[in-house]
């Protein structure tokens, strides 16, 4: 994930834990409106500078903003963790523009780390991150603490499946440790069999692996050289392009040389023909 370069994953998880709550919705908002999709789990242990008692009477001040005539009609008061990081990043977004409500619809919170992220890579944000942007014993308060304490009732609940999943997470993790060493073990055994063969084979296998690497490589030069030619990619996906016929020729060419044949320079050849909509010139 790359700010402002256009060059963005197709999903980031960010885990939220430890995460100072303004600065983290500061780098999400940003990122958000620069066409990045992110999750956000683990909201309840968002960090807030400032003990428990001042961030609820900060709340509890925030609670009696609201219309005389018709209280639904706002400003709506948020109890759970997600949902306050969510309306903390909205006040950083446009969102009542298009542009504004796209970069708000590619988000998504929860509490806790719900399937199927808890099987997916998750990130930080070291500018975000309370070790690093809070002074050494400086009070802070968790935001799940703190929902709890103004009306969020599920907290010992996502507390609790928090419990298990983790319980599941180290159960899985100590059984791959185990097949790991049982493969060491058993790759330890094969190569005292079979060092003699295994030396034969060695070249062969460098060769085999080679072969892979090189094929892997063109295959991603000729997938971006496309992907640079937008007319010419489309026409390969449609099937409208034969690589290997000639180009077609413009009406004005004078040029009675024969044409490349060769796929690369047809394909260029052939785009730049076309016109801006696609068509000849």
């Amino acid at each position: 994930m790359v700010s402002g370069s256009g060059i963005c994953a197709k999903r980031v998880v960010v885990d939220a834990r430890h995460h100072m709550l303004g600065r983290l919705a500061s780098i999400l908002a940003k990122e958000l409106l620069n066409g990045q999709r992110v999750v956000v789990v683990r909201c309840e242990e968002i960090c807030l500078s400032g003990g428990l008692v001042r961030q609820k009477m900060k709340y509890l001040r925030f609670l009696r903003k609201r219309m005389n005539t018709k209280p639904s009609h706002g400003p709506i008061h948020f109890r759970a963790p997600s949902k306050i990081l969510w309306r903390t990043i909205r006040g950083m977004i446009p969102h009542k523009t298009k542009r504004g409500a796209a970069a708000l619809a590619r988000l998504k919170v929860y509490e806790g780390v719900p399937p199927p992220y808890d099987k997916i890579k998750r990130m930080v944000y070291p500018d975000a991150l309370k070790v690093l942007r809070l002074q050494a014993g400086h009070k802070y308060c968790l935001l799940g603490r703190l929902s709890s304490e103004v009306g969020w009732n599920h907290y010992d609940t996502i507390r609790e499946l928090e419990k298990k999943r983790k319980d599941r997470a180290q159960a899985t993790y100590e059984r791959k440790k185990q097949l790991t060493k049982l493969r060491v073990k058993a790759e330890k055994v094969a190569e005292e069999k079979l060092g003699a063969q295994l030396d034969i084979i060695a070249p062969i296998n460098l060769l085999y692996l080679s072969a892979i690497f090189l094929v892997s490589k063109t295959r991603k030069f000729l997938a971006m050289t496309l992907k640079s030619y937008p007319m010419a990619w489309q026409s390969v996906r449609y099937g409208a392009l034969e690589l290997n016929r000639d180009p077609p020729r413009p009406a004005d060419s004078t040029n009675s040389k024969p044409w490349n044949a060769s796929p690369l320079p047809a394909l260029l050849t052939y785009t730049a023909c076309r016109g801006k909509q696609g068509r000849l010139p």
